[in-house]
């Protein structure tokens, strides 16, 4: 504690305090403040989709897991900041200095695990939201990059420095770890763009009104903050303090790791947060979205139904689609953002002709 901290009267000791030797106190607030936040969004994301819009779809379940993990990896990081993480290596002790390297390398990899799985969630459902090729077919490639990224990530920190004692960063000499920290977190950065601008392709084809589009595309727009954490991660990464007391140099950046995987979870959630907002919604009363509105939810259901009908359907032909029951829900790109449901109307129809071949 600093020497020229004064503690006023009827205040307690502050549990953790900033010192020029001792800056645990800011890894302490970034990563508690993080973990209630991901554990509020997952709680939302299961009332949205154990209430609002029921049934649990394979995105829905890589958040979950994504959120374990994170939960996992703060933990982990609190305990090593029990054992000194955060202060200055010449004021931890041996043993100290052993378990907080371990419970960070093993940090580490949650957060690698963590990381992938909640962009690989994002592209998923995009995915579920694709009607047809070459939009699948570019999203799967994605899909397969963004996992085989993820295993590229954790090679890379699994097995960095001493292979004997890959946890161990102090005393050693580990050559070209920011460079491939930059070029892993690079990629990271294109799928995030990638994703978004996938999200673009799919709605510009819609026959929509343009506001639609736009909250399509905002929707997804929250995931591009994940490049400036990104960014600011790598910045703040202090490569000669590394190798002389990373335990306190590598402070901002570790802040900056956990801002990067909470945001890069909560933000896998804001994009079905729609349904829970049209909810909140009172429109003063009135009976909410009609007219024009209400009919571009409904035309993309029918494309909804002709996809899905085109993706599991063999030589047969889908007619007679009415507005009350016959249209599913959930793949549209709109639509499924939004929770919209077919409400009672006049009754329409639409032939679609599958070809006999079928698609996978």
């Amino acid at each position: 504690m600093s020497a020229n901290l004064t503690i006023p009267n009827g205040y307690s000791t502050p549990f953790a305090v900033v010192t020029d030797t001792d800056h645990g106190a800011w890894i302490i607030i970034a990563t508690a403040l993080g973990l209630s936040q991901i554990l509020l969004f997952a709680g939302i994301r299961a009332f949205v989709k154990c209430v609002i819009n029921p049934g649990l779809a394979f995105d829905d379940t890589m958040v979950f897991t994504a959120t374990g993990f994170a939960v996992i990896q703060s933990a982990l990081v609190l305990g090593a900041c029990h054992a000194g993480l955060g202060r200055s290596a010449e004021l931890i002790s041996s043993g100290d200095q052993e378990a907080l390297q371990k419970l960070y390398y093993a940090a580490s990899l949650f957060f690698v695990l963590s990381l992938g799985l909640s962009k690989a969630s994002v592209a998923i459902f995009v995915l579920r939201l694709a009607p047809f090729d070459p939009h699948r077919q570019v999203i799967k490639a994605l899909i397969i990059a963004i996992l085989a990224w993820t295993l590229a990530l954790l090679l890379a920190i699994a097995l960095k420095c001493n292979l004997s004692h890959p946890w161990t960063v102090l005393d050693e000499q580990c050559s070209g770890l920011f460079l491939r920290w930059g070029i892993l977190e690079g990629f990271g950065c294109f799928f995030e763009l990638a994703i978004f601008g996938i999200a673009i392709w799919l709605v510009s084809g819609l026959q929509i009104k343009q506001q639609n589009v736009i909250t399509v595309i905002v929707m997804f727009a929250f995931r591009l903050p994940v490049i400036l954490f990104v960014i600011l991660r790598l910045r703040s990464f202090d490569q000669s303090g590394f190798h002389k007391d990373p335990t306190l140099r590598e402070a901002k950046a570790i802040c900056w790791t956990q801002v990067e995987m909470d945001y890069s979870i909560i933000s896998a959630t804001i994009l079905i947060l729609r349904p829970l907002v049209s909810n909140l919604v009172t429109h003063y009363g009135g009976q909410g979205r009609t007219g024009k509105d209400s009919d571009e939810a409904y035309q993309l259901h029918l494309l909804s139904a002709e996809a899905q009908s085109r993706r599991g359907t063999e030589g047969t032909i889908v007619t007679g689609e009415t507005r009350s029951d016959s249209v599913p829900s959930g793949i549209d790109v709109y639509a499924a953002m939004s929770g919209a449901q077919p409400t009672a109307g006049p009754s329409r129809s639409r032939t679609v002709e599958i070809p006999s071949t079928g698609l996978p």
